[in-house]
């Protein structure tokens, strides 16, 4: 069977991660925990819950595997997965607000997912100053897209405490990638890698210049002077439409902190 590659999009905005610039999907979720749970048993009841619908999403019990040569990496089977890996648990500083919920969802995000493994997490947060529980899921852009992608989450959790049990087909079996399969996809990949440059690279250079554009426009703005009161007397406050949506149509403009929105001549 043939692997899956991870897409060209994708390969190139993980070659162009850093710790200080990464590429995961956060979800704080705020739940009601079960009454009938007492919270020492939390972090078991749900590590026992993930582990048992993994198989609801596929793309948690896969990694990446990097190739040589031009060849984007491509989805390998975990045969190894310990959901201890995955799940931790963290206790929130007093007053237990959202605040403190921020704080610590901010610095959970800061953190890089390790490659060798499926690029997800979670982190079960006991407990709210109301007594509800929060539960936040770091995901790898490569693995779910945006919101739709977190969506398929939603098989780990039920909407009432005692849910009717929910059908989970069985997990196949792992199959990890042996060096003649390696040496194979990689060929393949590279092959694939270069015909898809060839096709993209109008469209590549196209955005490109379109990027530039909006650069010029943007230092533009930003870099006009303020000191002069007959030029603001003359400008007006647009709050409509967010900043960056303004900016392709303004030919001269400029952005207030204080104000939060775009400023600009008639």
């Amino acid at each position: 069977m043939a692997a899956e590659y991870l897409s060209t999009l994708d390969s190139a905005l993980l070659s162009l991660e850093t710790e200080a610039q990464q590429l995961n999907i956060l979800a704080v979720l705020i739940i009601a925990p079960d009454p009938d749970i007492p919270p020492e048993d939390h972090y078991r009841v749900a590590r026992d819950r993930i582990e048992s619908r993994l198989p609801l999403v596929p793309m948690f019990c896969r990694r990446l595997q990097p190739l040589p040569g031009f060849s984007n990496p491509v989805w390998e089977d975990e045969p190894d997965l310990a959901v201890d890996t995955h799940l931790h648990q963290a206790l929130l500083d007093p007053p237990k607000d959202l605040q403190a919920l921020g704080r610590i969802a901010g610095e959970i995000a800061s953190r890089p997912l390790r490659r060798d493994r499926p690029l997800w997490e979670m982190w079960l947060i006991d407990e709210l100053e109301d007594g509800r529980i929060a539960v936040i899921c770091k995901v790898h852009h490569a693995v779910l897209d945006g919101a739709s992608g977190i969506g398929s989450l939603a098989g780990f959790f039920d909407l009432e405490p005692h849910a009717p049990p929910v059908v989970v087909p069985p997990r196949p079996e792992p199959r990890s990638l042996t060096v003649a399969d390696q040496a194979r996809e990689s060929i393949r990949g590279s092959v694939r890698w270069a015909r898809d440059f060839v096709r993209s690279a109008p469209r590549v250079a196209n955005l490109l210049v379109r990027a530039a554009q909006r650069v010029g426009d943007a230092l533009l703005i930003f870099n006009l002077r303020t000191d002069k009161p007959d030029r603001i007397n003359k400008w007006k406050i647009d709050m409509s439409l967010p900043l960056l949506t303004q900016i392709p149509e303004m030919k001269v403009g400029m952005f207030l902190p204080e104000t939060n929105g775009l400023i600009a001549d008639e």
